[in-house]
């Protein structure tokens, strides 16, 4: 047993030698870059996606010096798939409606039908997928609409259209 202890140990440094050499080793990776690809979206001040923009519109630098812009062009008509999360959490009590409402006219502007595609979850103490992927905006604005706080009382007219719906089972007219 004692010949074979020296035999691992001697196993281990060398191992341990060899891994300490790889990791004193930089890697290091370079290339000749010709063509760097970039994506942008732009915005007016009113939040609105500003279409007509030229190679002129941009400036275009690498570290403070500006470059030429060789090649530009729109990609406007490349599919878009999103996820619209809602925070349906009780601190959105006083603004979910906003939300819906600045959904909705996100999903208008920006959504195109049977190009685009986009999904509604809500999220408070649970993820909920209240619409899987889809291009139609009818499907997505009924899932908007759906959007509720768990836990909270429902809105004055949900409550008189609840109670009309369930009064008459409970309390008959009276006989006259």
């Amino acid at each position: 047993m004692n010949k074979l202890r020296p035999l691992l140990s001697r196993r281990s440094f060398l191992a341990g030698a060899a891994f300490s050499a790889l990791a004193r080793q930089e890697t290091t990776f370079s290339t000749d870059v010709k063509v760097v690809s970039l994506l942008a979206t732009v915005h007016d001040r009113d939040g609105r996606v500003v279409k007509d923009l030229n190679r002129e519109d941009f400036v275009l630098q690498e570290d403070g010096k500006a470059q030429t812009i060789r090649y530009f062009s729109r990609e406007s008509g490349l599919p878009l798939t999103l996820g619209l999360l809602v925070d349906t959490s009780r601190s959105q009590l006083g603004v979910l409606d906003q939300e819906r409402s600045a959904s909705y006219t996100f999903l208008s502007q920006v959504l195109r039908e049977k190009i685009d595609q986009a999904c509604v979850v809500s999220f408070d103490n649970k993820v909920r997928v209240l619409q899987g992927m889809t291009s139609s905006r009818e499907d997505l604005a009924a899932a908007l609409s759906r959007l509720r706080i768990p836990g909270i009382i429902a809105t004055l007219p949900e409550r008189f259209g609840a109670s009309a719906r369930i009064a008459p089972r409970r309390f008959p007219p009276m006989a006259t």
